[in-house]
This record gives C-alpha cells, sequence and structure tokens, in this order.
C-alpha cells in the first residue's frame, strides 16, 4: 500500500485523504477502512499497455474526491 503524506491534504476541500486499497481486502483492511485511515476500491483495476495502474490512488475522507 502507498503511504500517503500525513500533511497532504484534498485540492477540493482540503480535507484529510487516505490511500485506496483495491483487491479482495484482508480483515485488517476491513478495519483499516472502518477507521477511515483507507477507502475500499474494489476488485477490478484498469491498466495502460504498459501495466501501469489507471486507477486513483487516494481518495478525500470528506468530499471523496479521488486522485
Amino acid at each position: 500500500m502507498k503511504e500517503i503524506s500525513s500533511k497532504q491534504t484534498c485540492p477540493i476541500c482540503g480535507g484529510n485523504v487516505v490511500p485506496i486499497v483495491y483487491g479482495d481486502p484482508m480483515e485488517e483492511i476491513w478495519e483499516m477502512s472502518k477507521r477511515g485511515e483507507v477507502v475500499l476500491g474494489g476488485c477490478c483495476i484498469e491498466v495502460d499497455k504498459e501495466g501501469n495502474s489507471l486507477m486513483p490512488e487516494w481518495a478525500c475522507t470528506n468530499c471523496d474526491y479521488r486522485k
């Protein structure tokens, strides 16, 4: 899971941002999601021709903006 700087804020509303976790979450990730430490992004991941993810890496806990 990619770390997000604790000082990073949403460019839209200034809220806190947390990593988006993709795939089938284990119990620890479910618990982190319940505490608002991560956002669950689903199981499907889109990639480009080179295999790079096209999915957002973080989400705002306030307005749900994703980037």
